[in-house]
């Protein structure tokens, strides 16, 4: 994708995408959790211009991003999820947790350069974040990612590790099970059957 302002790569995301339908989710507690943050969090986003010949071009399920003053989005893959309704459960429970950084002041930008030691600590908080709230939302088809979750937080922290203080990764921990409290509170404030 060619470089773009904060500004234009909201407005590309939003003419080119509709709404997400958390009805899709067979699992209704996986349904509830994405209401809530529908309402709540974010604007969930499904793409509508990827075609399943082009799909691959992308490496992304998802992607997060907020403009001053205005509520975040979350953009959303549909196609590169071919289906699986855990995968894409993750992704949207992923960026959410990214979308945190808003609320509870870790960025006033997400950062997105992905060689950046910012970036990777973000990543690590909602690795981290991921870790903490899948046993909170007790969502049986979630035990897979949970487990996986736990190998890539592991791994991107002994990576971290080897230019980064432990104390600012204990710290970046610590802010990924404070995204995970804030976030388990808002899917639970508005409980759907």
């Amino acid at each position: 994708m060619v470089e773009m302002s904060l500004e234009q790569r909201w407005d590309y995301f939003m003419e080119r995408s509709i709404d997400f339908d958390p009805a899709m989710f067979r699992d209704v507690k996986m349904r509830n959790a994405a209401s809530s943050i529908m309402s709540k969090v974010a604007f969930l986003r499904a793409d509508t211009f990827w075609r399943p010949s082009t799909v691959g071009q992308s490496k992304r399920y998802g992607l997060s991003f907020y403009l001053k003053n205005q509520r975040p989005m979350i953009y959303l893959n549909i196609l590169k999820h071919e289906g699986d309704e855990q995968e894409l459960f993750d992704t949207i429970l992923h960026e959410a947790l990214h979308c945190s950084a808003l609320y509870l002041g870790r960025h006033d930008e997400l950062p997105n350069d992905d060689r950046t030691t910012s970036y990777l600590l973000e990543e690590l908080c909602v690795s981290s974040g991921l870790c903490k709230i899948y046993p909170m939302l007790k969502i049986p088809a979630m035990r897979d990612a949970s487990r996986r979750q736990k190998v890539t937080r592991d791994k991107m922290h002994g990576s971290l590790m080897q230019h980064v203080p432990e104390t600012i990764c204990g710290e970046w921990f610590e802010k990924g099970n404070e995204a995970a409290d804030w976030l388990f509170t808002v899917i639970n404030s508005e409980i759907r059957t």
